[in-house]
């Protein structure tokens, strides 16, 4: 599978030079040129797909852009919320340290357990809010409709990586047949999860910033983990950028703390790393799985 999933990449990013791909998949330029001159041989896959799909890139973004829209559209009318007299009482209108950036504010914010939670990032962006209108609502509102989209596209690219890590099929003469519902299933799945009404608490009121934007940070850092396989042991961008994304949703709300069990999840399935052994992958993300001993992703 690790081999097939390099070989893949090759082949779809067969418009880099030979040194480049040979750097991101750690194989020699001979073997790289060897793999590209066999995908000439047996034609792209990519030309089995129909032509409205066969540019990934275009698909992806036009994909997005009418989720972002859909979205938007269908939780327009929280602009016209007011605040809510619960949470929203103490949590932004009767909270003072949101209304400065000064030091003793930003100290406040990264050693404060108001409520039970540490959550400095989640207290920023309510700071920044205040900064940008004041107590207006609308702004506050906004900006959870904003991480709320963000995280609908995030969904699904994150959907679209788990369905090309699906077993791939052969037709009868053996070639490449490319997973055809893939991309539609990704966008549907989505779709609802941008619309289902259980996420309408955490858009529509202003108190749970902490549930969109640590959402954004989690489901960004997943999306990296599904991405293209690198060489064991290779600790680069790709590790210390699914760490930070880590740590920052785990400054949105601590719920984040689930983030190395998920990847540990993925890792028996679907990206088969299993075989190296649970052991070293829990050693991986660790210590307290907070910080990893041994290189990450």
């Amino acid at each position: 599978m690790f081999k097939e999933n390099k070989i893949n990449f090759i082949l779809r990013k067969r418009h880099l030079s030979l040194s480049e791909l040979s750097a991101q998949m750690g194989l020699p330029e001979t073997e790289v040129a060897q793999i590209l001159e066999k995908g000439k041989e047996e034609g792209d896959p990519s030309s089995l797909l129909p032509p409205f799909l066969q540019n990934e890139r275009k698909v992806l973004w036009g994909c997005a852009s009418v989720l972002v829209l859909v979205v938007a559209f269908f939780y327009l009318p929280v602009l016209e919320n007011e605040f809510v007299n619960l949470d929203d009482t103490d949590t932004i209108m009767g909270n003072v340290q949101i209304r400065s950036l000064d030091w003793a504010s930003l100290r406040w914010m990264f050693l404060s357990f108001k409520n039970g939670n540490w959550m400095p990032l989640t207290w920023l962006s309510f700071a920044l809010n205040y900064r940008m209108g004041g107590l207006d609502p609308r702004i506050f509102h906004i900006t959870n409709v904003f991480f709320h989209a963000l995280n609908t596209v995030l969904v699904f690219l994150v959907c679209v990586r788990l369905m090309k890590r699906l077993p791939e099929t052969e037709t009868t003469g053996g070639a490449y047949r490319p997973k055809a519902f893939g991309l539609p299933i990704a966008f549907l799945t989505a779709l609802l999860f941008g619309l289902h009404p259980i996420h309408v608490e955490s858009v529509a009121w202003a108190t749970e910033r902490k549930d969109v934007l640590y959402a954004s940070f989690y489901l960004g850092a997943l999306w990296l983990y599904l991405g293209e396989p690198f060489p064991l042991g290779q600790k680069g961008f790709k590790s210390w950028a699914c760490m930070g994304l880590y740590l920052l949703a785990l400054m949105s709300k601590p719920m984040a703390i689930t983030l190395p069990l998920v990847f540990l999840i993925l890792d028996g399935w679907p990206l088969g790393r299993s075989g190296l052994g649970y052991m070293r992958l829990i050693r991986e993300k660790a210590p307290s799985l907070f910080w990893p001993s041994e290189p990450f992703c």
